[in-house]
């Protein structure tokens, strides 16, 4: 009677068990498996579509149907193309051109990813009451887009499909043409009034070469490691000024719009800064500086926010912008670069980053202390005037697995299971050994 009960027990404890470890690979492997392997972890990614070439078409109704969207990752499992929709998506397009709409919401592996495919399977014009199949192209279209996918910072895509009216009214045929870039930049302060100011000048008015000179002080106790000075003047590429401080020896020639640049050490001692006027100015130039101390981040800085303007030079190359940081905080920052005109190539501590034509999000792991980021405008050469914007944001760092409520109580049964199945068993071998002992001595007797 009792070898059956325990056999029974036994039975119930290893069902237990059983049951404990599918309860914990369904609820709870998914959900630890990600911390320990970082390839296999995913971010919320957000994919709106509008139509920038159905703004006209009011009295028509055009749909079209997605078939799939498939994204390029770099770097860990690189050349691998993953999956956006789960299934066929139709989007009208007249509506989607009056306020974007929400194509998908899905999770991609993080990293990067450059490359989008997309392939729409039919397309059909409504007008009229009457309904007009459209002829498709049957390639599948691949539209260039960086990004960058975190686990903790959503992100919002917007694809933008146009097309060729004429095509589509006369030929009764829809030639698309897509592209894609990040949509939402960061909610964001600009950060010029959070800085804690050196010295300010202007604003002030000078003819076609003409020179102003303005000194300011640093005092013992209040010397400066570095700076960064802002400029703003002019209003074409052709009225430029430089500006020179005498006794760092700085120099920064053809600025016009407004620029930022990093200064060096400024010991206790007296400066002259003199601003000189382009000789070739069509009319007088008003211009101001300002001079600031780098800023500490988060100290002084939570997010650090800096835009430019940058008139392309007729006759020299655009300067180049700079900016600094003192970081206290290590980890990985989310750097938006938002580009309204032109496009620049952005670096970070003088090392090339990426060539910014659309606005996009890109991740860099920057070490406690002092980073410089560089502005290059007009990295394409067209002589177009550069319109910049850079939010850096801290991505927040589990520092361990963040379980749900199920995942725990999963992970809990299964250490009560296992533990009360190594306990049977040990009880189990324990009253086995006394049974043979009792039979051995009874043997023996």
């Amino acid at each position: 009677m009792s070898e059956s009960y325990g056999g029974l027990v036994s039975l119930a404890l290893t069902g237990f068990l059983i049951a404990s470890i599918v309860i914990f690979s369904v609820v709870a492997v998914p959900e630890i498996v990600p911390f320990f392997s970082p390839a296999l972890k995913t971010g919320d990614v957000t994919i709106d579509v509008t139509s920038s070439s159905a703004q006209g078409f009011e009295d028509y109704r055009i749909y079209v149907v997605l078939n799939d969207i498939e994204f390029h990752r770099v770097g860990v499992s690189e050349g691998t193309w993953i999956k956006g929709l789960s299934y066929p998506r139709q989007v009208e397009l007249v509506d989607a051109s009056k306020s974007s709409q929400v194509l998908a919401e899905v999770s991609l592996p993080i990293g990067e990813y450059n490359f989008a495919r997309i392939s729409i399977s039919n397309a059909s014009l409504y007008t009229a009451g009457s309904s007009i199949a459209l002829k498709v192209p049957s390639n599948i279209p691949v539209a260039p887009v960086d990004f960058v996918v975190t686990e903790k910072v959503p992100l919002t895509l917007e694809l933008d499909i146009a097309f060729d009216p004429g095509t589509l009214t006369v030929l009764r045929r829809f030639d698309p043409y897509l592209s894609m870039a990040v949509k939402q930049e960061p909610a964001y302060e600009l950060s010029m009034n959070q800085l804690s100011p050196i010295a300010s000048f202007g604003p002030k008015t000078q003819q076609p070469g003409g020179e102003w000179a303005f000194r300011f002080e640093i005092t013992s106790g209040h010397e400066v490691q570095n700076y960064v000075l802002y400029a703003k003047g002019g209003s074409s590429g052709n009225e430029t000024f430089d500006i020179e401080m005498k006794q760092t020896g700085e120099f920064w020639p053809d600025v016009s719009g407004e620029a930022w640049f990093l200064g060096g050490n400024l010991t206790a001692a007296s400066y002259d800064v003199t601003v000189h006027i382009s000789d070739e100015a069509p009319q007088p130039v008003t211009f101001f500086v300002k001079i600031f101390q780098v800023p500490t981040v988060p100290s002084n800085l939570s997010q650090p926010s800096f835009e430019g303007v940058t008139h392309s030079p007729q006759s020299a190359p655009a300067p180049i912008n700079e900016i600094g940081l003192y970081i206290e905080r290590a980890g990985s920052y989310n750097i938006y670069l938002g580009v309204g005109s032109g496009d620049f190539e952005f670096l970070a501590d003088n090392n090339p980053i990426s060539a910014v034509s659309s606005n996009r999000t890109i991740t860099l792991d920057l070490s406690e202390g002092f980073h410089s980021f560089q502005i290059m405008p007009d990295y394409s050469g067209s002589g177009r005037d550069t319109s910049w914007l850079v939010v850096l944001t801290w991505i927040s760092t589990p520092t361990g697995p963040s379980l749900s409520s199920a995942a725990v109580l999963a992970t809990m049964l299964l250490i009560a299971s296992a533990t009360l199945w190594a306990l049977n068993l040990v009880l189990t071998r324990i009253v086995e050994r006394r049974v043979e002992r009792s039979s051995s001595h009874a043997t023996s007797s």
